[in-house]
């Protein structure tokens, strides 16, 4: 029982480890305040030799940005999510929200330095109950499954980033820095405390415009400090590499957008209940992640953009082959005056992971609307 709770736990921290929960700290200027929703719909199908698991999960995100005054900005986020899960005549739901997560961003010199502060509000769902909601919680931490909202809440948290930039000829560089404290909670009722490691990222870039085009690459990695439960080691995230190039082109009634993305994983660290380490394995394989989409204006204030992207995970150290994930989809949007736009997605994915031992099959529907003011 001790063991699988730690494995469930950690699951959870690796939930939390996919999910950048500090938004970017670049200062947008001439930007109106607005607020917006999107409505999002999953079902992902996982099928292996002894039958079909089905997730399906229900998300309705609030973000809002408000500019305080020229070169300060606050944003603010949060989600609530609805998760049912079936297996032959196994079922089970798990509904709750996310914490709030608020940031204020400034700019100084001249727009060569901001500085950002973050705070994570505990009021999501915690404390759930341990033998009921593992299954859900173990397939949100699947990340060849691609899902919107993949953990509930968490401790009460603070985030700091400092970021300065320069140009370099007709490129503008950057480097930022930032850490995040993550208090201690209660994941699972009557489990006890589990206080997950704090995190520190450091990121460079450069970036090119022109009047059509815009081009940007940057290098992220991220280091973690160990997670502790009942106030002892338990599970020390690896180090993380993230190499990303993109572009955007823009001509006549068409816009091009491209990005591609690799991510890089070390060996996580498991500790015995003595303090010792029990084991290092690399618990999730590297990741490489390519899209691209066609933006078509052909009506005044509409739009239509077919997509198309692919997910590719190694293999693990634990025993699990690597998967293959293509998506392909589009989405409809149209601008009303007074600053009201919405918009509609559908995107269709299909694959395999763990070698070919398991056929992957989701659908993804949304909806969105943005007010600004």
């Amino acid at each position: 029982m001790v063991k699988r709770s730690l494995t469930t736990l950690v699951a959870m921290a690796v939930v939390c480890s996919l999910f950048p929960t500090t938004t970017s700290a670049q200062v947008v200027y001439g930007k109106p305040a607005s607020i917006g929703t999107r409505f999002v719909y999953n079902q992902w199908d996982i099928g292996d030799g002894d039958g079909v698991s089905t997730i399906k999960q229900s998300v309705a995100p609030l973000t809002a940005f408000l500019p305080i005054r020229d070169n300060l900005e606050a944003l603010l986020y949060v989600a609530g999510s609805s998760n049912d899960f079936s297996r032959g005549s196994s079922k089970n739901s798990l509904s709750g929200s996310s914490d709030v997560r608020f940031q204020i961003n400034q700019s100084l010199l001249g727009d060569h330095l901001v500085i950002s502060g973050g705070l994570n509000l505990p009021v999501g769902k915690r404390r759930l109950n341990y033998e009921v909601d593992t299954t859900i919680i173990n397939l949100l931490s699947e990340n060849y499954v691609s899902l919107p909202m993949r953990r509930f809440g968490q401790g009460f948290g603070v985030s700091a980033t400092v970021g300065a930039a320069t140009m370099l000829g007709s490129y503008k560089a950057g480097i930022g820095v930032s850490y995040e404290f993550t208090g201690s909670y209660e994941p699972y009722a009557e489990k006890g405390d589990y206080n997950p490691g704090n995190m520190a990222t450091v990121t460079a870039g450069i970036d090119r415009s022109t009047r059509q085009t815009a081009f940007v690459a940057d290098v992220v990695v991220t280091l973690y400090t160990v997670d502790y439960f009942k106030d002892l080691k338990a599970f020390k995230q690896s180090p993380q590499v993230a190499v990303r190039v993109g572009a955007v082109r823009r001509t006549g009634q068409f816009r091009v957008d491209w990005n591609v993305r690799y991510l890089l994983r070390g060996r996580n660290t498991e500790y015995e209940a003595n303090q010792t380490i029990s084991r290092q394995l690399q618990l999730y394989g590297d990741e490489f992640v390519a899209g691209g989409s066609v933006r078509w204006y052909f009506n005044p204030g509409w739009y239509v953009s077919p997509s198309a992207g692919v997910k590719y995970i190694g293999g693990n150290e634990e025993g699990l082959g690597s998967s293959r994930v293509l998506n392909f989809g589009g989405t409809l949007g149209h601008s009303f005056g007074r600053g009201v736009s919405v918009s509609v997605g559908a995107k269709y994915f299909v694959g395999e992971a763990d070698g070919v031992s398991i056929n992957v099959e989701g659908v993804q529907l949304s909806a969105g609307l943005t007010t600004t003011f």
